[in-house]
């Protein structure tokens, strides 16, 4: 990391605080959503997102190629880990953000940052099975616009969100 500028040396490493902070209170948003959902009887689908990544991942697994199949997975990580992340991080961080500061104070910022970027995660087709997902989105934005407020970068950010997704799609994979 000599190579490396002082500011990108400090957003690498106050992303990958924040990746290992938004895992676990994402996982903590799910379990305390299922209690809600179960107490309240609404649909609750613990494994919605797993299903979707699962389904996806088995659907490249029917694939005979091996080749092709490796490709397509590593594609798959790729885009979850890297792709996806730095485009919304820019998109809701940098472009939004940057668009809100001249309106807002750092707070309203922070929380409009997020609820927007929550409801980017919404699901039409799962109805209300999605809302706990949304949460989990919102929670997880707060705390990537803070370091967004924090770094004035959207680097991160994006950096707290890759590796978060990574944590995801490990346990996921793992399970």
């Amino acid at each position: 990391m000599n190579g490396l500028g002082p500011e990108i040396k400090s957003d690498l490493i106050y992303g990958s605080c924040g990746g290992c902070v938004s895992y676990p209170v994402s996982v903590l948003t799910i379990k305390t959503s299922r209690y809600f959902f179960e107490k309240w009887n609404l649909p609750f689908d613990r494994y919605l997102l797993s299903k979707n990544f699962n389904w996806l991942y088995q659907s490249i697994n029917t694939i005979k190629n091996y080749f092709l199949r490796s490709i397509l997975k590593t594609f798959l990580v790729a885009y979850l880990v890297l792709i996806a992340p730095i485009f919304e991080e820019w998109a809701f961080r940098g472009v939004l953000y940057r668009y809100q500061e001249p309106y807002q104070d750092p707070p309203s910022r922070i929380v409009t940052s997020a609820v927007v970027f929550g409801a980017f995660h919404l699901s039409y087709f799962h109805g209300l099975a999605s809302v706990p997902y949304f949460l989990v989105a919102t929670i997880s934005g707060l705390i990537y616009a803070g370091l967004r407020e924090w770094t004035n970068s959207w680097h991160a950010p994006a950096v707290a969100h890759g590796i978060s997704n990574a944590c995801v799609i490990a346990f996921e994979t793992l399970r």
